[in-house]
């Protein structure tokens, strides 16, 4: 009986093990299933990563290759002589007969040439007289009318017609345009390369020393710029000035590092800086339009020295961010990504971050919204309301930024939510923009849209700002002021693309690029 009721407890006992073997067994296939399931998504994620990555360097990659070969062939075109054509081959002894049909051909055709030529020549004095009999007649008018009224014309009317008198004077030629376009590229070409290395650079040695570094190099080149006397001494002087332009970037950064509970404040009273500047600037240019065309580079110089010498006086942003007092905190208390120190792993940081990406790939489809040609084409506008829009502009985001007020709304409201609804209200703005019934109807839009504007873009800056550590956070903003040249440049072109389609289209298509983009910082902000 004992070794029947032994077996038969051992029986009942496999028999109540085999499930629970069979049990163990599936929850650890479950697991095992799992973990190659998280294992291949997270291979997943890095690859997409890799790619995304890999196709940002080759855009950039692209867009240096193409600046750099139309640079190098426009040299070679100013370097090349004219070479002169060649002479005809001699004629055979066989082909004389050919030869004498030929000769009297072309006689006939030279003939022909040179009496439509003769009549061209004649015609075009013909107008040319008649032209100057024109403005004669109309300067006189002009001069008898100013002679007898007292009245002093305004601003818009006399602007407009300056335009419309020197609207000839801008018939370029190819060269000229590309020269033209060399002088204004070559300096935002050399600043999206410079930026991310001087970031870098402040992140080893400090803020401060390569903040007066750069507002040193701005005036030399800037002086240099003013003893230049050919296009392509300019254009090199441009390009050099482009590799001391990440002013903005570093102070930026020394704000942010300085100020890390009031960041948005600080950046806000920033762009109240830039608004000054913007201000200020075409007034000292009149003042100075009857000096020689050096003086404003000559004062702009000067102005960098002294710039450079208040400089030194900062307190803050002396010392390398592994050693200074950097932001210990964000202000909207992100978890930041690893410290880094190369500048290859301060790279691969910065544009590791989803919303980064995000805000890459946003910025090259929005096209640039242009106001002179939706301006033109629905108000008959010119260039002194096209000017009078950015006025109302500036003047609105002055008030904003010197104010509080983004300060204060990122304080009460989640920021996101205040980047996301500032970001669409702007694009549901720019879709109505080609609505707008009247001329003042278009500046009350521009005047909201401005407004919007100077609250969330500080938020902004201050949010993407804060995805950096405190020992990349040079290298970081550097990124991403590069990257905004690079969205900055494509968005140029293909909004000029659509506006030689539809003038209303960029807007369209730029209003829903904002929308977007502020989803993306919803969805991908952390």
């Amino acid at each position: 009986m004992s070794l029947a009721l032994i077996m038969v407890v051992v029986l009942t006992m496999a028999l109540m093990a085999i499930p629970l073997i069979m049990t163990i067994a599936l929850i650890m296939i479950i697991d095992l299933i799992m973990t190659i399931a998280l294992i291949m998504t997270i291979a997943l994620i890095m690859i997409i990563d890799l790619i995304m990555t890999i196709a940002l360097i080759m855009t950039i990659a692209l867009i240096m290759t193409i600046a750099l070969i139309m640079t190098i062939a426009l040299i070679m075109t100013m370097a090349l002589p004219i070479t002169p054509r060649p002479s005809p081959l001699p004629v055979q002894p066989s082909a004389v007969l050919r030869r004498h049909t030929a000769d009297a051909r072309d006689q006939h055709a030279a003939n022909a040439r040179d009496q439509h030529a003769a009549d061209a020549r004649d015609q075009h004095a013909a107008d040319a007289r008649d032209q100057h009999a024109a403005d004669a007649r109309d300067q006189h008018a002009a001069d008898s009318l100013a002679a007898s009224s007292p009245k002093t014309p305004s601003p818009l009317s006399s602007s407009s017609s300056s335009s419309s008198s020197a609207e000839g004077s801008w018939a370029w030629s190819t060269s000229e345009a590309m020269r033209y376009g060399l002088v204004l590229g070559g300096y935002s070409l050399t600043k999206i390369v410079s930026s991310p290395l001087v970031g870098h650079a402040s992140d080893v040695y400090g803020r401060k020393p390569l903040l007066v570094v750069m507002l040193v190099g701005s005036g030399v080149c800037l002086a240099v710029t003013a003893q230049t006397t050919s296009v392509e001494g300019l254009i090199a002087a441009r390009m050099v000035t482009g590799v001391f332009a990440s002013n903005g970037a570093l102070l930026t950064a020394i704000l942010y590092e300085a100020y890390p509970s009031s960041a948005v404040r600080m950046l806000s009273l920033l762009e109240t800086c830039w608004k000054v500047a913007y201000f200020a600037a075409p007034a000292i240019l009149y003042a100075l339009a009857d000096w020689p065309p050096s003086t404003p580079l000559v004062l702009a110089a000067a102005l960098f020295f002294i710039a450079a010498l208040l400089a030194t006086g900062l307190r803050v942003g002396d010392q390398p961010a592994s050693k200074g007092k950097a932001a210990v905190s964000a202000p909207f208390d992100q978890e930041a990504p690893p410290a880094t120190r190369s500048f290859g792993d301060a790279m691969r940081t910065s544009l590791a971050h989803p919303l980064v990406l995000a805000l890459i790939v946003a910025g090259i489809v929005s096209p640039t919204k242009d106001m002179a040609p939706l301006m033109a084409s629905k108000f008959g506008s010119g260039p002194a309301e096209v000017s009078a829009t950015s006025t109302v502009k500036y003047l609105v985001s002055l008030g904003v930024t010197i104010s509080p007020m983004a300060a204060n709304v990122a304080k009460t409201y989640p920021v996101r939510q205040v980047i996301l609804g500032g970001l669409v209200v702007q694009g549901i703005l720019f879709c109505i923009y080609p609505l707008a019934p009247t001329l003042w109807a278009f500046y009350a839009l521009h005047a909201v849209a401005a407004v919007v504007a100077a609250v969330s873009d500080p938020i902004e800056i201050a949010y993407v700002s804060s995805l950096a550590t405190k020992d990349t956070l040079g290298a970081f903003i550097g990124v991403t002021h590069s990257i905004k040249g690079i969205t900055r440049f494509s968005s140029t072109l293909l909004g000029a693309m659509l506006s030689g389609s539809a003038v209303e289209a960029p807007f369209y298509i730029g209003g829903a690029g904002l929308a977007a983009k502020g989803m993306l910082v919803a969805a991908l902000g952390r």
